[in-house]
């Protein structure tokens, strides 16, 4: 198997440019906070920021080979085993024409691909403001990186019938994520020398001008990607390694009779190297709230963070679940499923993130952020039904109708698909910290759970108890661990009816009447949890799922 992937990307923060005019601008310069306006800064045509970035596009890409090879054996009637290997080999993330740069922190060095544009000029301000970095030009190719060979799957899966009407399953399997997209941040062709951003600041003065920050009337200068520019950093680790997860599971499946069976499993996974995108630079936790940004970072001449892509993530999952099924008979199909699971991790999903993770103590690292995951579910039970409607010709009820009356009730099937889970996590906030902390969380009140309901009961209004949480201790940044918190879970109810209008066999005409949440109960979003102690809307609920409300749509849909 030989797959050619290719994504290009274009993603860079102003290519057409912008302007910002603060009431700063237009401010008596005694009392610049409480004079001013930004719209008389606009029709006075005073900036106080602009930015603008180059618009090199990003042609990005990878390939991926593959091969597999598997078998069964038929150990005895009542045994029987698969075995399978599988090896893959991903590419690193490449640019079709080397126009990526690699930010190496352990040696300090810019790396910039052997490729036409590897010359490239760096920006103007670039030695002066980092001196100590080195420049390393067309000693790489366009992967930046060696190459991961160590994509070894192997498969095993092994089916037993313990008797006539029960049947043992198990399996594991290793599994790669190669192909895992890394979206646009950090995305390394953004980076000096093939892209560029360009800020032009005013500073507290307002009443100064920039130099190179005229009246809006006079435009950008037209040397401005010869000026200093705003210099940020992005990087892949040299020993990245694809992502991969370890998969096993263990069932019974028992025949019931009747059409119907039920299944019970055990199933486990252990995610390790997986991706993250993170800042190494982050500065190191102070019980000085005004202790020094820069001094305090592992890298200080970079004077700001470092976006970089690691693959030392992990995540663990155990879980049982438990399925009822009947088959179709008598016109009707229902199945039942329920699973209890718990996840942890030390990261957020890769592209959407998420917001209850974050490096509370650089010092110790993603270490200290293993916690629950921010897609752990604890419980779901989901159940489904088709069920033709006994009416009419050929059915129990009423078979012998008129043609008309069967027009009418005849050809009915009524679906439905019931739903009830908990809640997704979240992280407890704080406005309160009076120390230098990246991530400020409350401390809990000794006695109280963190999550503990009110003595009232959850409302929309008061979704815990905000008592149990006070502002941490002065020079530390809470004691609530990452990922305490959970939201609100689901209840939901979609059903339909179908109703069939036969011509004959190979035509039909159906009507469709679907009811998406049919209580229209509401589906509360984590993401509006409030979350933030000292906050107004600390405790309650803010927001719910786009697209959670009833809705109701007919259709008519015709088959042949």
């Amino acid at each position: 198997e030989y797959r050619p992937i290719k994504f290009p990307f274009f993603q860079v923060p102003s290519p057409r440019g912008n302007f910002q005019f603060p009431q700063n601008r237009t401010a008596i310069p005694e009392s610049p906070g409480q004079t001013g306006d930004g719209m008389a800064s606009f029709l006075l045509g005073q900036p106080g920021f602009a930015r603008l970035t180059t618009t090199n596009f990003i042609s990005s890409e990878k390939v991926a080979h593959a091969w597999y090879i598997q078998d069964d054996f038929k150990v005895t009637s009542k045994l029987t085993i698969n075995l399978g290997l599988r090896y893959e080999l991903f590419s690193p993330i490449s640019e079709r024409f080397a126009r990526q740069s690699n930010y190496v922190p352990e040696t300090a060095t810019l790396v910039i691909p052997k490729g036409k544009d590897q010359d490239a000029p760096l920006p103007v301000n670039f030695s002066q403001a980092f001196p100590t970095i080195k420049v390393d030009r067309g000693n790489v190719g366009k992967y930046l990186i060696p190459w991961d060979k160590t994509n070894f799957g192997p498969r095993i899966g092994i089916a037993y019938q313990l008797r006539s009407k029960t049947v043992i399953r198990a399996a594991f399997g290793i599994f790669y994520g190669g192909e895992e997209n890394q979206g646009g941040s950090p995305n390394r062709g953004e980076g000096v020398p093939f892209n560029q951003i360009m800020d032009l600041n005013l500073n507290s003065n307002f009443d100064a001008r920039h130099p190179f920050l005229g009246r809006f009337s006079d435009g950008w200068p037209l040397n401005i990607f010869n000026l200093p520019a705003n210099i940020s950093f992005r990087g892949v680790q040299q020993d990245f390694r694809n992502p991969l997860v370890h998969k096993w599971n263990f069932t019974v499946q028992q025949d019931l009779g009747g059409n119907s069976a039920l299944e019970v499993s055990y199933i486990g996974s252990a995610g390790r190297r997986q991706l993250i995108n993170w800042d190494p630079n982050t500065p190191v936790n102070s019980s000085n709230p005004s202790a020094d940004v820069n001094s305090r970072r592992l890298y200080p001449f970079l004077r700001g963070g470092l976006s970089l892509t690691s693959t030392f993530g992990v995540s663990d999952y155990q879980g049982l679940a438990a399925k009822f099924e009947k088959r179709y008979s008598a016109g009707m199909t229902f199945t039942s499923a329920y699973t209890w699971g718990h996840t942890f991790a030390n990261t957020g999903t890769t592209l959407s993130g998420s917001s209850g993770f974050g490096v509370y103590d650089i010092a110790c690292g993603f270490g200290c952020e293993y916690s629950n995951a921010a897609w752990d579910i604890r419980q779901r039970w989901v159940s489904n039904f088709v069920y033709d409607l006994p009416f009419g010709h050929g059915k129990k009820f009423a078979t012998g109708v008129s043609k008309a009356a069967d027009l009418v009730i005849g050809g009915w099937q009524a679906n439905g698909i019931l739903t009830f889970s908990t809640g997704q996590p979240f992280t407890f906030r704080s406005q309160n910290c009076v120390a230098a902390f990246n991530v400020c969380r409350p401390d809990a009140v000794s006695g109280k759970k963190a999550l503990s309901a009110p003595a009232a009961g959850r409302t929309p209004d008061q979704w815990f108890d905000v008592t149990a949480f006070q502002s941490p201790a002065v020079g530390t940044g809470g004691n609530i661990g990452p990922q305490t918190g959970y939201g609100p879970g689901i209840r939901n109810l979609d059903f339909s009816l179908f109703k069939d209008f036969r011509f004959s066999e190979k035509y039909r005409l159906q009507f469709r009447s679907e009811w998406l949440n049919l209580s229209n109960t509401p589906r509360f979003a984590v993401s509006g949890v409030g979350n933030t102690q000292g906050s107004s809307s600390f405790g309650r609920l803010t927001a719910t799922l786009p697209g959670s409300a009833r809705n109701v749509q007919f259709a008519l849909r015709f088959m042949f």
